[in-house]
């Protein structure tokens, strides 16, 4: 299955006979004139889908409840439309995917660009240093040594840290609270709420 990002490259037609494909695993001509339903034709059906489906990520992926009324709808038999509408969950776990993989590669991109920026600023700012210049102006840019705003303040890490200058954060041990839970020995207090999730295989 394509991912969407493939289908504005398509002509109409084409779209429509691939989600056709898609949705009723059947050809969009192999129909005639007969339809699925008695008020929806095949390449309606899918037309259907189609526009719920770019309307949800329009939204940012949330189902509003005007969608989950217009999925309602959509007339077919209760396993027909589970079936398309989780072949379509597979198709948009399937882009989200391909999506993480490329900005997994531009964040390392990114990340070895302003390494080698960090590694020529700091080659700049030795050479004007080495030669007490700190400031050098040309036509195209200026480049010069100036104070941070602020400074950085450290304590060393042998010596105790003086009160008033400590911070504690407490937070819950989540892994230590699971294996108590499984071991039937977590004390009475805490509050266990066994979730539940869909699958599609």
């Amino acid at each position: 299955m394509r991912p969407l990002l493939a289908l504005r490259r398509e002509t109409r037609a084409q779209t429509e006979a691939r989600v056709a494909r898609e949705w009723t695993g059947c050809e969009p001509w192999d129909q005639k004139e007969e339809p699925m339903t008695a008020t929806l034709k095949l390449y309606e059906l899918a037309d259907a889908y189609e526009r719920i489906a770019e309307a949800l990520i329009e939204n940012g992926g949330e189902l509003t409840a005007e969608l989950a009324v217009d999925l309602d709808a959509i007339e077919g038999a209760f396993e027909a439309k589970v079936e398309r509408v989780a072949l379509y969950v597979r198709n948009l776990l399937a882009t989200a995917d391909a999506a993480d993989a490329e900005a997994a590669r531009l964040a390392v991109l990114a990340r070895s660009r302003r390494q080698a920026a960090d590694g020529l600023k700091g080659y700049l700012m030795a050479q004007l240093d080495r030669v007490e210049k700190p400031k050098v102006e040309t036509p195209l840019i200026v480049v010069r040594i100036q104070k941070n705003s602020r400074p950085s303040i450290q304590w060393p890490d042998t010596l105790p840290i003086p009160e008033g200058y400590q911070r504690v954060t407490v937070s819950l041990d989540g892994q230590k609270a699971y294996s108590d839970w499984k071991a039937g020995t977590l004390p009475s207090g805490f509050v266990v709420e066994q979730g539940r999730h869909l699958r599609i295989s």
